[in-house]
């Protein structure tokens, strides 16, 4: 067991190897920690746990420290000693400048170096193997020929694509006046004429997240409405078209008509694993995701213990995503890094979802947006109810 210069066990020596994950990925992902930012970040991860007032109690006995404030937290002294017990591991020094600019880092050694450290992750979480030598594979994954192959030779075999999540972000609005031809659909009209077509421009914002496994199995389902203050009947739907039970003055009136199929579905319930995952929705100011949904979402299928018979064997969950702001929050990475919670998360290169992206597929993102589409022009008249159940 490493120990301080002072010659006493440090009373965050158990915790210790968490920093020295996050300070590492941190530098991993273009951005890179200052000591007094790392020294910050210990503070911020302890504080409120037990662990600080393991602190408190070790500097009431070790030093003449007092201030409450003070005890728990750690300072530049603490920092120099958690350098040495880790000195196999971190190492501070100058850094070299990367510019933010989009055409510097979309290139090829960028996209390169991404698919690279996916693979070596992908090895880490068990979830595949490294071929002897890269092969042609077609769209089942079979070997081919270079003339039956689609894409470029594959050099890593997926053994566990259920492991595997990704997801991306598509943005949808009441309002119809941004929606798009269905399809390439037309309409009818006289020669020398523009079709004009109604259409609803009550403005409410949302954004959908679809998480998918690598095998194409959808896992979650997670909305985020535009708002500062949540209301149930957003999540709650409300379909027009099915019969009503009772009135809407009993006391158990929502109760009998929520559920699937009925008045107040829901959002969509997916089965995954054969785990019955509910549809998470969210508020937040603009719809936007945060740090705190991406860690409610993983630890919402832990909770569920999806992966439970995987983690048993050594396996750690995936999960692909782009380099959205909301990756780095501070709570997210605690959790992932955490042993017990370990999750394998993979971030895209920055400013290059115009050339690659997880999720963002016609089958899914695009098969959804002329779905809605049709869906609103469908029911462009909101349904109510009055107090006898009648619409």
């Amino acid at each position: 067991m490493n120990k301080n210069g002072s010659g006493q066990i440090s009373p965050l020596l158990e915790i210790e190897s968490q920093f020295v994950t996050i300070v590492v990925q941190m530098a991993r992902i273009g951005d890179p920690l200052t000591p007094t930012v790392a020294l910050e970040l210990i503070n911020d991860m302890i504080a409120g746990t037990k662990y600080q007032d393991l602190l408190k109690k070790w500097k009431q006995v070790h030093t003449i420290e007092r201030d409450d404030y003070e005890l728990g937290r750690v300072g530049y002294k603490y920092w120099l000693n958690f350098k040495k017990r880790n000195a196999d591991k971190i190492v501070t020094r100058k850094g070299e400048k990367f510019e933010l600019d989009r055409s510097n880092w979309t290139t090829y050694h960028n996209f390169h170096q991404m698919y690279e450290r996916f693979g070596d992750e992908m090895i880490y979480a068990k979830v595949a193997q490294l071929l002897p030598e890269p092969v042609w594979m077609n769209k089942e994954g079979d070997a081919v020929t270079e003339d039956d192959a689609f894409g470029c030779k594959v050099s890593h075999k997926i053994s566990h694509p259920d492991m595997i999540l990704c997801m991306d972000e598509v943005g949808s609005d009441t309002s119809q006046k941004g929606d798009g031809a269905v399809g390439g659909e037309k309409f009818v009209c006289a020669v020398g004429t523009t079709p004009k077509e109604k259409c609803s421009t009550k403005s409410k914002h949302w954004t959908l997240l679809g998480l998918t496994a690598f095998d194409g199995q959808p896992v979650m389902c997670i909305v985020i409405f535009a708002g500062n203050k949540r209301q149930p009947l957003y999540e709650t739907g409300m379909d027009q078209f099915v019969e009503i039970d009772g009135l809407a003055s009993e006391d158990d009136f929502f109760d009998k008509n929520s559920g699937p199929g009925k008045l107040y579905p829901g959002g969509p319930m997916c089965t995954f694993k054969g785990v019955d995952v509910p549809c998470m929705c969210r508020w937040t100011p603009k719809s936007s995701i945060d740090g705190s949904i991406l860690l409610d979402i993983v630890k919402t299928l832990d909770i569920l213990q999806v992966f439970r018979a995987e983690r048993a064997n050594s396996l750690v969950p995936m999960l692909l995503v782009d380099a959205h702001g909301s990756r780095f929050d501070l709570n997210f990475l605690e959790y992932i890094n955490n042993p017990e919670t370990e999750w394998c998360v993979c971030i895209g290169v920055p400013y290059g979802t115009s050339l690659w992206q997880v999720g963002d597929s016609s089958q899914q993102n695009g098969s959804y947006k002329m779905a809605s589409a049709k869906f609103k022009r469908t029911n462009k008249y909101t349904a109510k109810i009055d107090d006898d159940g009648r619409r």
